[in-house]
Parts: structure tokens; C-alpha cells; sequence
């Protein structure tokens, strides 16, 4: 279950189970490790079952002649992308790049189209002579902690990682000898977060895997190649 969490709070357990003091590291830098930390833990998540991060979605206004387009500011990861028909939604399928030679041509065909994620762009398998629109679900960048108590939540032990892989960094950098403990810590908190993961993979939401899901109280369809 999810629960808000202050960057304040977190601080101050930091240095309370470490007993750091303040005028080593100030709470600018230790506030920086934190995020860093989440957005390490946020990769480990990702690595291990995306479909526990938050989803967001966009949708992107294709153009005849025009291969490439820019994903929102805030994209991370890819989850699915979506040639929208009417009130149904198909599946498109990703590409590797150097594979386009293998790939049916067929530029004026959207059910054929591939894609590929190019930096901060999607990049579409040939450019195409139809125009329409795509819907790409993805999971956004690490939020980072914040006083505000709606930006960062803590699902199951999330928040107990970024506390112990800080206490590691500073401990290392003090050359303590709870370093080793706090290692072994993290390890077994990194399971069991993984454990919950796994244990939640029979969720609607595994738009990775689903060949049929439900969104915005609409049926999402994905399709075959069609010959």
C-alpha cells in the first residue's frame, strides 16, 4: 500500500539511524543522494516488473512524411504504443534499428508500422504517407522526494531502500563499519520488493504482456501483422 512521504522525514531518519552529522554532508547533497537513490531503485523496478511504477500516457499526431516525433518531457520507458482507430486501439510492435531491411515496406499501411525509441523521440519503421494518431503508455522519470506530500509515494518498503543505500553512501565516505551491514539490509529489503512484484504480476495493468486490456473504460485491442 502506498503512503506519502516528506523529503524532511526521510532526512532526518537518515541521519538519526546513521548519526551522521549534519556539518559533513549538508542536507542539499544528502537530499540530492536521496534522489539519486530513488531513481537507482526506480531502474531495479523497472528491471524486475514495470507494471508496480506509475503509468502515463500521451498521445502523438502522425504526419505523412514524417518518421520521427518527440515523447513527452517526462518519458522514461516505454510500455506499449498504440495505433488509435476509431474508438479501438491496436498494438504496434517495436523494431530494432539496423533491422529495417527485414520489415515489410509498407508505408501506407498503420498496422504495419513499427517503432523504436530513439533518446527522447519515437521513431517510426519507415516514413509514412498516413496520417492518424498514436497512443504511447509509459512510465514517467523518478519523481524525486519533495515536501509536498502528494509527489513521492512509498509502495512496500521503497522508501526503506533509498534510506539504506544513503546510509551506505555516507558510510562509505566516513569509512564506517556499519557499511557491510547495511549492504546485507538493503539486499534482503531489495527482495522483498521484488517478491511483491512478482506477487502482484496478475494485474490488468501489464500492458507489456496483455494482448487485451481496458483503459478510460475503453477495450484496448492489439492485432496480428495483417497480410
Amino acid at each position: 500500500m502506498a503512503s506519502p512521504v516528506l523529503k524532511s522525514e526521510v532526512l532526518a531518519d537518515i541521519r538519526s539511524r546513521g548519526e551522521f552529522r549534519e556539518g559533513y554532508v549538508n542536507d542539499t547533497v544528502l537530499g540530492r543522494w536521496m534522489d539519486q537513490s530513488y531513481a537507482a531503485l526506480w531502474d531495479i523496478i523497472i528491471d524486475g516488473d514495470p507494471n508496480r511504477l506509475p503509468l502515463s500516457s500521451s498521445t502523438i499526431s502522425v504526419v505523412s512524411g514524417t518518421d520521427t516525433y518527440a515523447l513527452p518531457s517526462d518519458y522514461y520507458h516505454m510500455m506499449r504504443v498504440d495505433y488509435v482507430d476509431g474508438d479501438r486501439y491496436y498494438r504496434l510492435e517495436p523494431f530494432v534499428l539496423g533491422d529495417q531491411n527485414e520489415l515489410i515496406e509498407s508505408d501506407s499501411d498503420p498496422f504495419l508500422t513499427k517503432y523504436t525509441i530513439k533518446g527522447g523521440s519515437i521513431l517510426l519503421s519507415q516514413e509514412p504517407s498516413w496520417t492518424g494518431t498514436l497512443r504511447v503508455y509509459y512510465i514517467p522519470v523518478s519523481p524525486g522526494f519533495s515536501d509536498d506530500p502528494s509527489t513521492t509515494e512509498s509502495h512496500n518498503m521503497w522508501t526503506e531502500w533509498v534510506i539504506l543505500d544513503c546510509l551506505i553512501k555516507l558510510g562509505m565516505a566516513e569509512d564506517s563499519d556499519a557499511v557491510s551491514a547495511w549492504q546485507t539490509e538493503r539486499a534482503i529489503v531489495e527482495k522483498r520488493i521484488m517478491r511483491s512484484s512478482r506477487a502482484d504480476r496478475s494485474s490488468p495493468r501489464q500492458l507489456h504482456n496483455s494482448r487485451t486490456i481496458v483503459a478510460d473504460g475503453r477495450a484496448l485491442y492489439s492485432i496480428r501483422r495483417r497480410r
